[in-house]
């Protein structure tokens, strides 16, 4: 199908009215391998990454579960730099970033990487403080994603540098460009080139931009999107502001989300309504599988 201005996925979710909010998988461990080579469709089962790694880190997922690995690069890149590898640990205070440094991808095989999930204290001198923006340009899986992503990828490392990655697909093609801050696992969508200042300003005063925010991969949609309206309630927009303490469907569709915040232990409860709409949108630009809009919506009496 040729494509034309008005025909990409991303912009018929926006003309649906599809919300942001609540879009993030679940996702609590994340591995960021360099791969400097082309990227397909399925950007690690294509690649050229020798297949004993390629097999440790499936099955690598399959053991540790809501783990996702993506391969990253940047647009400055030698040969005979090391290949670079990271490891990120989502949690709702004190999110860890592990930095590698391989002189060859066999390395990964002797990688304790259950330990790594486990924050060992073992690999404590791999810590990184500063944080990691990781932008989806992956156009072979989707073209919004090269159209979208590249220009807030230029943008952003025109700002931050070598904290700049590309990335492989996030999940989400719709939602281009997607921007994923680590290691808090913030996943923002519909960037643009011209957010990226506002969205950097947010991130260095540890903060979350809820204009663009699609969730935090540590939870699960529905709980996604009660942090999203407690922020909006209470204006405090700290990353480490507030605690989950209980989710519970209460029955379909109606779920009962409680949140503690950090500093005054103070409790607030919310009601949430998960609809499923009949309205459909595309879910990629292959145009070839559509899939209902999903509302989260807040219950205030």
């Amino acid at each position: 199908m040729n494509m034309t201005e008005d025909q990409f996925c991303s912009l018929f979710s926006i003309g649906a009215g599809e919300p942001l909010i609540g879009t993030t998988g679940e996702t609590h461990y994340f591995f960021l391998l360099e791969y400097n080579g082309v990227w397909n469709d399925k950007a690690l089962d294509k690649s050229e990454i020798p297949e004993a790694v390629k097999s440790h880190l499936k099955n690598l997922t399959k053991e540790l579960s809501y783990s996702k690995i993506l391969l990253i690069k940047q647009v400055h890149h030698s040969k005979e730099q090391d290949i670079r590898f990271f490891v990120v640990v989502v949690k709702e205070q004190g999110s860890r970033l592990y930095r590698f440094q391989l002189s060859s991808y066999l390395e990964l095989l002797d990688l304790d990487l259950i330990a790594l999930s486990r924050c060992d204290p073992f690999f404590d001198p791999f810590l990184q403080k500063d944080p990691l923006y990781l932008v989806c340009t992956n156009g072979r899986r989707d073209q919004c994603c090269a159209k979208f992503g590249t220009k807030v990828y230029e943008k952003l490392n025109e700002r931050v540098g070598d904290l700049a990655w590309k990335c492989s697909h996030v999940g989400g093609h719709r939602f281009a460009a997607n921007f994923f801050v680590m290691p808090y696992g913030l996943l923002y969508g519909r960037m643009r080139p011209e957010k990226v200042d506002e969205l950097l300003k947010y991130t260095i005063r540890g903060e979350i931009d809820l204009d663009s925010l699609r969730g935090r991969s540590l939870y699960p949609p529905v709980v996604q999107a009660a942090e999203y309206y407690l922020h909006c309630h209470t204006g405090d927009l700290g990353l480490a502001a507030f605690r989950l303490s209980e989710a519970e469907e209460s029955k379909p569709g109606l779920w009962q989300v409680s949140f503690v915040h950090s500093m005054s232990n103070q409790e607030y409860s919310l009601k949430l309504t998960v609809n499923k709409s009949s309205q459909l949108v595309f879910e990629s630009c292959a145009f070839d599988k559509q899939t209902p809009i999903t509302r989260y919506s807040l219950i205030t009496s």
